[in-house]
């Protein structure tokens, strides 16, 4: 009984520790820079300077790397468009994003990494001739590392408090369920 209460609740929060974390790290990405220009460069290296996306196709065409994305073979494909310079200098730069949506989740996240790393390459070229109307400065107080394991060990402790409860009460009814039966048997033999 008590190596019933100690193993598994340690193990249990061991494991469900490390294995439950929901960042992406190392999506695949595949780029077609058709500007092939410095400052587009410099978007692919934005996309590429954390361990969130890993170049992994350069892609000769809009058709293989839709292909790519579709068959999973590529997490995130991204199209630069030949005019982006003159877009860049026009202030309304566009480029296209595949996203593989097979698991939502995933992809809603890839998404938003997507997104911020092009909002801080936006604010960048502009650092020096305007700033941004809004400034915001976030502050995590209670997870400054945003390390999630830090948000799922309470919940899997509690999970675990409840299962093991459960656990240890089914085994006292059921050992005094046993107990009672065997003195009944050896009552009756007597």
């Amino acid at each position: 009984m008590i190596v019933l209460l100690i193993v598994p609740p340690t193990v249990q929060l061991l494991l469900y520790g490390f294995a439950l974390n929901p960042d992406v790290h190392n999506l695949r990405l595949g780029v077609i820079d058709y500007a092939n220009v410095s400052a587009s460069r410099e978007l692919v290296s934005a996309m590429t300077s954390n361990h969130t996306f890993n170049l992994e196709s350069v892609p000769t065409s809009e058709k293989d790397l839709s292909r790519q994305v579709e068959e999973g073979k590529l997490d995130v494909g991204l199209i630069i468009p030949p005019n982006f310079p003159r877009q860049l200098a026009k202030k309304s730069a566009e480029i296209q994003v595949f996203i593989d949506g097979v698991n939502a989740n995933t992809a809603g996240i890839a998404a938003n990494y997507v997104n911020q790393i092009i909002q801080q390459y936006s604010f960048s070229l502009v650092q020096g001739q305007v700033s941004p109307p809004v400034s915001t400065e976030v502050v995590f107080l209670y997870n400054p590392g945003l390390t999630s394991s830090w948000f799922f060990v309470p919940g899997v402790m509690g999970l675990v408090l409840t299962l093991i409860g459960t656990l240890v009460s089914a085994v006292t009814v059921c050992t005094r369920e046993r107990y009672r039966n065997f003195r009944a048997i050896v009552n009756d033999s007597l």
